[in-house]
């Protein structure tokens, strides 16, 4: 599953009966750590989740709230029917997995030289979060019918090579995750200058 930051996600565990407990757990390549511990005669919160999680007792669901990107990982759900700390015959065992990602802001584009001359390099920068796909347009068309423009590093380059007054106008990188879209714009005139 796929949640930005800040968001919230109702994760759907098991509904305990009579003397089950219930234990959500986070897991990720470093640690394993118990989020909540529900039994008929107790409920033990992780200090780190008290005050954003929630936890309901008649269906063994977990609210996340304001989720940040340290959450991406595995959360477990264990109902276990009678009471031990160890998976034993009869346990239910289910798994999700979250991915929290930023939500990217307007690219910054850096443009070498300052001053255009017979080649141009703009690079698209992200500045918070990750892009999943980083793509450039001109003059609002996508795609490029000049052989000496070359796209590089994953979309994030844009080299001009022997650039004529036909390689002027309004170049724009986007960059996307699976959260947000975002872009910024740099326009290549012929007179030596550029402007955002």
């Amino acid at each position: 599953m796929i949640r930005k930051v800040h968001s919230s996600i109702l994760l759907i565990g098991y509904q305990p009966k009579n003397r089950d407990s219930v234990r959500w757990i986070y897991v990720n390549s470093q640690t394993r750590k118990t989020i909540v511990h529900y039994s008929p005669s107790s409920m033990q919160f992780n200090p780190y989740y008290k005050h954003r999680a929630e936890f309901d007792v008649f269906t063994g669901s977990l609210l996340l709230r304001n989720l940040q990107a340290a959450d991406s990982g595995i959360y477990e759900v264990i109902l276990n029917p009678i009471d031990t700390q160890t998976l034993e015959k009869g346990d239910q065992l289910s798994y999700v997995e979250l991915d929290v990602q930023e939500q990217l802001v307007s690219p910054q584009i850096i443009q070498n030289p300052a001053h255009v001359l017979n080649h141009v390099e703009l690079r698209c920068i992200v500045q918070i979060g990750k892009a999943n796909t980083i793509w450039w347009e001109k003059d609002r068309k996508k795609g490029f019918d000049n052989s000496h423009l070359r796209i590089e590093f994953d979309g994030s380059a844009l080299f001009i090579d022997q650039m004529s007054i036909t390689d002027c106008g309004l170049y724009t990188c986007f960059v996307k995750n699976n959260v947000s879209l975002n872009s910024n714009s740099v326009f290549l005139s012929a007179d030596g200058r550029f402007s955002y």
